[in-house]
C-alpha cells in the first residue's frame, strides 16, 4: 500500500508541525501493520461466476474447508491480490456496514467482514468508496471494480464474482478452548433490527433454543461472526461470514427480546 500526503510544513508553525510529525508516525505505524497482516496472505482464488453476496461467501468458506483451512471473501488484502493482479470484472470484496444503524452508513462506519477492523485514516484517503446513482441507503456492502474502484452494492438484486482468499485455520479451532460472548449494547432508540429497504447479512435460524446452545453453536462454527437471542420466544440467530444488524422479516412487531452477543477478538 502506497500513500503519498503532501504537506506545506512551511505555513504551520512549530507545535502545528509537532502535531503533524505526531500524526505521520502514527498514520505510518498504522501503514505498517496492515501490511504485516497481508504480508503471508495464503492462496486466492477468482471465480468469475455471478453470484449473491451470501452465496459468494459460502463458495470461498466451502473452497477453505474442502482443503482443512479457512476460505473467506478476501478483505483487507485486497491490495496484495491486486499487486500482481487486474480484476476482470466487478467483484464482491469483504467490505460492509451491514451493523450500522445509521441510514447513510458513513465511510467512517465501514469494516473489514474478514476482521472486523475498521478503516483506516490512511486507507480511505488512498481509495474512497463510491456511491452509484439514486438512494444509497440500502447500499451497505461493496464491490471493487475493474477499475479498481470500491463501490457501494446491495444484498437483495447484486450478483457479482468473488475473489476468495485461503488461509490457515485459526489456532485457536485446531485445539479446543474457551471463549467468553460478550453482550453487545444498544444505544436509546436504535435495534438491532434493520430497516426494510437496507441489505442484510448472512444468518441461521434456531427455534426453540436457550441461550447456551445459541452461544455453543457459534462457538463451534468457524462462520459465525455474532448472534442474537430473544428470551422472549428462545429464537437464537447467528450470523454468518460478516457481522450484521437482524433481517426486517423477524419483524417490527417483535423486536423486543434481542439481545446482541459478539464474538470476542
Amino acid at each position: 500500500m502506497n500513500i503519498v500526503i503532501v504537506l506545506h510544513l512551511f505555513r504551520l508553525n512549530r507545535t502545528q508541525r509537532i502535531n503533524v510529525s505526531i500524526l505521520w508516525l502514527a498514520l505510518s505505524l498504522v501503514v505498517r501493520r496492515l501490511e504485516a497482516v497481508c504480508e503471508k496472505p495464503g492462496k486466492f482464488s477468482f471465480h468469475r461466476e455471478k453470484l449473491h453476496y451470501c452465496d459468494a461467501h459460502e463458495l470461498c468458506f466451502k473452497e477453505g474447508q474442502a482443503v482443512g483451512r479457512l476460505g473467506i471473501m478476501i478483505g483487507q488484502c485486497v491490495d496484495k491480490y491486486l499487486e500482481q493482479n487486474t480484476m476482470l470484472s466487478p467483484t464482491w470484496i469483504n467490505l460492509h456496514a451491514l451493523h450500522s444503524h445509521t441510514s447513510d452508513a458513513p465511510e467512517s462506519s465501514w469494516i473489514y467482514g474478514d476482521t472486523g477492523r475498521s478503516r483506516s485514516s490512511p486507507e480511505m484517503i488512498h481509495q474512497q468508496i463510491n456511491g452509484i446513482e439514486g438512494n444509497l441507503d440500502g447500499h451497505r456492502v461493496a464491490i471493487i471494480t475493474e477499475q479498481n474502484s470500491i463501490v457501494r452494492r446491495g444484498t437483495k438484486y447484486d450478483k457479482h464474482s468473488v475473489l476468495c482468499q485461503i488461509t490457515a485455520l485459526p489456532n485457536n479451532h485446531k485445539n479446543g478452548f474457551v471463549e467468553k460472548f460478550v453482550e453487545a449494547t444498544l444505544q436509546t432508540g436504535d435495534s438491532w433490527l434493520k430497516e426494510k429497504k437496507w441489505s442484510g447479512g448472512c444468518f441461521s435460524s434456531y427455534v426453540r433454543s436457550t441461550k447456551i446452545m445459541c452461544a455453543m453453536r457459534c462457538h463451534v462454527d468457524l462462520q459465525c461472526r455474532s448472534f442474537y437471542y430473544n428470551s422472549i420466544n428462545n429464537h437464537c440467530i447467528t450470523t454468518k461470514y460478516v457481522d450484521s444488524l437482524l433481517g426486517d422479516k423477524y419483524g417490527q412487531k417483535r423486536r423486543l427480546g434481542w439481545i446482541k452477543f459478539q464474538r470476542p477478538g
